[in-house]
């Protein structure tokens, strides 16, 4: 059983990733797992964010139906569920000090690729799905962030901003939820990992209703500042852990 310390710390991680995602139908991982990879061993943590956030996935999903693209939704996924086998079995495999220091990496390397502008749409859009779902997958699996790469190739393709973000909240609830099963079959998700992971459910619906009622009050501009600062800080933290 994790210290009383550890579990407070996770809940306010927790309660911040769930108001951020619930503001804008993603991040929660990408906010998460560098704090949570401080805390505990990324073996560990990315199995317990995976538990936090499918209850606050379902809720947003309920939310947003009406505007998701099923077609989207299956040629992502196709993808993914290739990239998801492989970055699941490079977290079952590498020291954690090593996959510590990789997440942070790539989550400021990934915060950086958000910052720049997405140029023109690229033709042919279908085709390009399953290539995102790809890497997608393969960054979900193995240090826990799928996000970047679907909402770059959407904010590229100039989806309409209530579909995008509708379809992001569908994309990660299917691919969570093959990722779990994943873990099930590596021993990542026991049940050490499953009672962390409920145990940080007050910080999630925590961050449910905050985004909730945050919502009509927050502009998108002090936002996307808000989220890049939590996030670099996460990365940052998770790379000194590393050293």
């Amino acid at each position: 059983m994790p210290e009383l310390t550890t579990l407070i710390g996770l809940n306010l991680v927790f309660l911040i990733a769930g108001t951020i995602a619930t503001l804008s139908g993603f991040g929660f991982a990408l906010i998460a797992v560098p704090f949570a990879v401080a805390l505990l061993p990324p073996a560990e943590a990315i199995p317990c964010v995976l538990v936090a956030w499918m209850p606050l996935a379902v809720l947003l999903a309920c939310r947003y139906r009406r505007h998701m693209s099923l077609r989207r939704l299956i040629w992502l996924f196709a993808g993914a569920a290739v990239g998801m086998t492989v970055g699941v079995q490079l977290l079952a495999t590498v020291p954690s000090d090593i996959m510590r220091g990789a997440i942070g990496y790539v989550t400021l390397g990934l915060c950086a690729m958000l910052l720049v502008k997405p140029g023109r749409p690229l033709k042919h859009e279908r085709a390009w799905q399953p290539l995102v779902g790809l890497l997608s997958g393969t960054l979900g699996g193995s240090c826990g962030i799928p996000g970047p790469p679907v909402v770059l190739f959407g904010l590229k393709q100039e989806w309409e901003w209530q579909s995008l973000r509708a379809d992001l909240v569908g994309y990660f609830l299917i691919l969570n939820t093959y990722q779990t099963l994943l873990c099930s079959g590596y021993s990542l998700l026991n049940s050490q990992t499953l009672g962390m992971g409920l145990t940080s459910l007050p910080g999630v619906l925590g961050g449910y209703f905050l985004g909730i009622r945050l919502s009509p009050h927050v502009s998108q501009q002090r936002f996307r500042r808000l989220a890049f600062t939590i996030v670099v800080a996460g990365a940052l933290t998770a790379i000194l852990r590393a050293l």
